[in-house]
């Protein structure tokens, strides 16, 4: 399996994990959980969409609750025609509330203010401030500036799954050499960045083409 296979790959097993946390998260969690959904399968791509309302189906079918069995099935429906599922309280879609997020950025955030990975949001850029090796031991280098579009959290090991539009990064809390990077201690790792990086010049279009 490549990258890009283990990229959607881990995608599909977000998503499969958001749908099943569905039926017993709080009333008011829900459509922020179906917003991130709709953000990862955004990531995807099309070809998974019935593959996702069958996700959601599953779930409606585990629900007790009748309002919410129903509301699972209108969102499985809505994902498997190519519409939005969820929608954030300000009643935006994932990809409305990414561009609201990048225009406001300024107003929401100072980006020397510290923070942790439990702060990032639909759409921030986030760059790299010092390098460090994740859960995978994959390279993280300084520098690099990321697009954020959503954040899983499995409690058994603490671990977070950052994924970004260019890479998915996993960290755990289980994992002491982890811990400064997923609480962003000092502001030493992570910061927010009002734009993400500059279009390539000409020559480095030539280069990567």
């Amino acid at each position: 399996m490549d990258q890009a296979q283990r990229f959607r790959q881990g995608l599909l097993d977000a998503a499969s994990g958001v749908a099943r946390t569905l039926p017993e998260v709080p009333p008011d969690i829900v459509e922020d959980r179906l917003v991130s959904f709709d953000v990862l399968l955004e990531s995807l791509g099309g070809d998974w969409r019935l593959e996702a309302a069958s996700l959601l189906r599953a779930a409606a079918e585990r629900c007790p609750d009748a309002e919410r069995r129903n509301r699972l099935l209108q969102a499985a429906l809505s994902v498997e025609v190519g519409e939005p599922c969820g929608r954030t309280p300000e009643g935006l879609t994932a990809k409305e509330a990414a561009a609201a997020s990048t225009v406001g950025m300024e107003d929401a955030r100072d980006p020397s203010d510290a923070f942790t990975v439990r702060d990032f949001r639909l759409g921030m850029w986030i760059r790299v401030k010092r390098g460090f090796r994740d859960f995978d031991g994959q390279e993280i280098t300084p520098g690099e500036t990321l697009r954020f579009q959503t954040r899983t959290y499995f409690h058994y090991d603490g671990g977070h799954t950052l994924y970004f539009e260019e890479k998915t990064i996993r960290l755990a809390e289980i994992v002491p050499e982890n811990v400064p990077v997923i609480e962003n201690r000092d502001g030493a790792y992570f910061e927010v960045v009002r734009a993400g990086p500059p279009d390539p010049t000409p020559t480095q279009q030539i280069r990567g083409s």
